[in-house]
């Protein structure tokens, strides 16, 4: 354990607005094997703390490696590095040069006019708007084009409508989802779906839970559905490590890393359906990223949240709400029409109902 370390645990001492005192239990601090340089930390040091961002830009050759390996993350190290790639094309793209940016204090003075000559020549040859870098931090622009390539080659054996993000809804919603996943995963290394030996199946194991939590499934159905699944298959379940794994997978992919793909998907697929002409393709192009935050499939349900409804709530009440597509005020009007007590959803989502009629 670093000093660092064990001042961070023993600053944990006391009950924040209770006790701002409390003591420090340290087990073994003759153990050398365990500490740093050999002996527990008796006295308090100041620690430097340097973000990621700062030490790339104080090593650029991190950098220039990366770009000149394909500039696309292959482990994740290299996430922080793309990450700082995207902080350079942006400041770039707003300072003109990057010695006008607040980026050349960090950056050796030796590397400024290299970098900048090299993104500069490459921002230059990308076929769409540089807007699209700048609203989609922390994703390497040759990843971008790389995925609009993948847009131009598929759309010359496939119709450009495949290409199409599907209603959550529909029955083929899962494959096409699938498709997409591993569409990105093997043009921008994203998603994170392993090796490509088994990606098409992790992509469509991550697109059949999306579905399933765009559609409102509660986490305990899509939980006894993966244990029902791994039994039809004979095999055998280690229920806590099925329920972690599902968590994690609702909390770090479905909810956070697919909206922020998806996002730069149609962004880069909005830009090609223009430059072939297809502006009826670019309306039917929808943001993905708030159904998949909180597990909703309309904006019926959206605006029922919105209201103070909890999402079970939400998905329970729009059974008996046949629109899809209604406002705040619309969904008021709707809750005041009907009497929820003659339905037979549960006194739970009932009394939330109530409170916002109550309150509206």
């Amino acid at each position: 354990m670093t000093p660092a370390d064990f001042w961070n645990l023993a600053g944990r001492a006391g009950r924040w607005g209770k006790e701002f005192q409390g003591n420090i239990v340290c087990v073994d601090p003759e153990n050398e094997d365990i500490w740093y340089n050999g002996q527990a930390p008796t006295h308090r040091s100041t620690f430097t703390i340097q973000s990621t961002t700062e030490y790339t830009l104080h090593h650029p050759q991190y950098i220039i490696d990366f770009i000149e390996n394909g500039g696309k993350s292959r482990s994740v190290k290299e996430r922080y590095i793309e990450h700082v790639l995207s902080y350079l094309c942006i400041q770039l793209y707003e300072y003109k040069h990057l010695r006008n940016s607040p980026s050349s204090k960090n950056l050796p003075l030796e590397y400024i006019d290299f970098l900048d000559s090299i993104l500069k020549y490459d921002l230059n040859s990308i076929p769409f708007q540089h807007e699209i870098i700048k609203s989609n931090p922390g994703i390497s622009y040759y990843a971008m084009y790389d995925l609009y390539n993948n847009f131009k080659l598929e759309s010359d054996s496939l119709s450009p409508e495949s290409l199409l993000p599907p209603d959550p809804r529909s029955s083929d919603s899962v494959q096409l989802f699938a498709n997409i996943f591993y569409r990105l995963f093997s043009s921008m290394n994203a998603l994170r779906l392993g090796t490509r030996r088994n990606a098409r199946k992790r992509a469509y194991s991550i697109a059949l839970m999306s579905v399933k939590w765009m559609r409102g499934l509660p986490i305990p159905q899509i939980i006894n559905d993966r244990i029902d699944y791994e039994h039809r298959l004979g095999r055998s379940v280690n229920i806590p490590t099925v329920i972690r794994s599902i968590l994690q997978d609702i909390e770090s992919t479905v909810r956070f890393e697919i909206p922020k793909y998806l996002s730069v998907y149609n962004d880069i697929l909005s830009d090609f359906y223009k430059n072939i002409k297809r502006q009826d393709l670019v309306e039917k192009l929808h943001d993905f990223s708030i159904y998949l935050e909180f597990g909703v499939s309309d904006q019926t349900q959206i605006s029922l949240m919105s209201l103070g409804a909890s999402r079970s709530t939400a998905i329970a009440a729009t059974e008996y709400i046949v629109e899809s597509n209604l406002t705040r005020d619309q969904v008021i009007d709707k809750l005041k029409e009907k009497d929820w007590k003659k339905t037979d959803i549960p006194n739970i989502s009932l009394n939330e109902i109530n409170d916002i009629i109550s309150y509206f």
